[in-house]
């Protein structure tokens, strides 16, 4: 069975037994010419026919590609297919891309009726889940509230440490990681307590004086730091005899008040009359007066 993809032509007015040429007509598109370009022949009949056979392309190309959604970005090369048939109709299956969900479906046909055909195949990114958390070194303890994000599997994300009081970085300030799994993946920040001093002071509390050289010592930020009273000579506890507090930036002092002790001496009665005379004597030990004096000259 042949098939014109051309149409015919006649020729009239010639004369028998002559000799002509004929030429094929340029090949349309899709065709080449299989034989000579020119035949001859001598007419010996009416109605002779000449016949130029052309077959189909088989040079014929195209394109896949794989384009992120609403872009010309290409994810992964174009895939280029030769020496394809023209009319051919040609099947594509979508590639499998990590970190991407194609858009649509997976197969496309085409028929190869010109050059340059492309198939396209849309993909758009795979959303993932991370979380950063600021945790105090060697320990599960955040010091501050975690915070869930969103990215795209494919895409680095970057983060930075922030400030938390109390606490000073004890890891990089800025990490880079891929998003690499479905699975919710963690950036962690590491912090450790700022250290910080606190004094122990022992106060007249009438006078607000020391009556006993103050103490200094040293903790950690947010830590909870108990201290008892001791018992200091001719004196007595004026406040609670044991203080906790929270250190922090500023004002770390835990103050124990102390009243001195009023002692009554009789002196003694006289053998001539019952009057009898009374001293009342403010004494502190000699240890808080010797350190009283002390103080002052020095």
């Amino acid at each position: 069975y042949e098939t014109e993809i051309l149409p015919s032509k006649d020729v009239l007015n010639r004369t028998y037994g002559e000799t002509y040429e004929e030429e094929a007509e340029e090949a349309p598109f899709g065709y080449k010419l299989v034989r000579d370009k020119k035949q001859s022949f001598t007419l010996k009949e009416d109605g002779t026919t000449i016949t130029f056979y052309y077959e189909k392309r088989t040079d014929m190309s195209y394109k896949v590609k794989y384009l992120e959604e609403g872009t010309e970005k290409n994810i992964i090369p174009d895939k280029e297919v030769t020496n394809k048939t023209y009319n051919e109709e040609v099947t594509e299956y979508a590639d499998s891309i990590y970190g991407y969900d194609l858009i649509g479906e997976n197969s496309k046909s085409i028929k190869l009726d010109k050059e340059d055909k492309v198939i396209i195949f849309y993909y758009k990114k795979i959303k993932a889940n991370y979380i950063v958390r600021y945790v105090e070194e060697g320990t599960n303890n955040e010091v501050a509230p975690s915070v869930k994000k969103e990215g795209n599997l494919v895409d680095p994300v970057e983060e930075e440490a922030i400030e938390v009081r109390g606490y000073k970085l004890v890891s990089d300030n800025k990490v880079t990681v891929e998003l690499n799994s479905r699975e919710e993946t963690e950036i962690i920040f590491y912090y450790e307590k700022i250290k910080v001093s606190y004094t122990v002071k022992y106060l007249d509390n009438t006078t607000k004086e020391e009556i006993m050289a103050s103490v200094n010592k040293d903790g950690l930020f947010f830590d909870k730091v108990t201290e008892k009273a001791p018992s200091i000579d001719g004196y007595k506890l004026a406040s609670l005899d044991e203080i906790t507090i929270e250190l922090n930036e500023d004002n770390n002092e835990i103050v124990f008040y102390y009243d001195k002790v009023v002692q009554v001496v009789k002196t003694g009665v006289h053998e001539n009359n019952n009057d009898y005379i009374l001293f009342v004597a403010l004494l502190g030990s000699l240890t808080a007066l010797g350190y009283s004096l002390k103080k002052r000259f020095n």
